[in-house]
Order: structure tokens, then C-alpha cells, then sequence
């Protein structure tokens, strides 16, 4: 399954934000075997938001709590930063994640 970033927007921000997305995610993805978050199109992601939806999902995969692998694709440069950094401070940057 795709998960579509720009579907929901260009511009993400808030720890609020991110979990709402994130159950809309979880509750889509039940019985998938795999979810590509699709980051085509996005402009901005706040470490907040990328906190709450991104390194949440990657710590409840990397904990057994979600039945789907995730792939992150088509990250900006400072997209992925983001996100990277908020796996790093989530102990989870080495968790691997299923291919593009």
C-alpha cells in the first residue's frame, strides 16, 4: 500500500497533526504486508510532526506492534533529515526499513 503524503497536504506541522495522520495510516494499513510513506510533492515537515508520525510508526514496527514493513520515499534532502533525525533521537535509525 501507498501511503500518499501529498494527498493530505504540502506542509506538515504539529505533534497533533501527526497522530491523527498516523491512526488514519494504521487504521488503512490493517492487513497490508507493506507501506510506502510517498513524500512526492512535500514541501515541509516539521520535527514535531516527522516525531509523532514517522518515528512513532518505525518504533511500533521495530516493537512488533504493527504487521506491515514501511518504505520512506521520494524524501527531500531536509525532509529526510528531519525524519532521520527524529529515528536517531528514537533509538530506531538502524531499524531496516523495506525497499522503494
Amino acid at each position: 500500500m501507498t501511503f500518499s503524503m501529498s494527498s493530505h497536504g504540502e506542509v506538515f506541522s504539529t505533534r497533533h497533526r501527526g497522530a491523527a495522520l498516523l491512526d488514519e495510516l494504521v487504521e488503512r494499513a490493517a492487513g497490508e504486508d507493506r507501506v510506502a510513506l510517498d513524500f512526492a510533492n512535500v514541501r515541509s515537515v516539521s520535527f514535531s510532526f516527522a516525531d509523532e508520525f514517522v518515528g512513532l510508526l518505525v518504533q511500533g514496527v521495530a516493537g512488533g506492534d504493527y504487521d506491515f514493513d514501511v518504505a520512506l520515499d521520494n524524501m527531500s534532502e531536509r525532509t529526510a533529515e528531519v525524519v532521520y533525525g527524529s529515528l536517531k533521537r528514537r533509538g530506531v535509525a538502524n531499524v531496516p526499513l523495506a525497499h522503494a
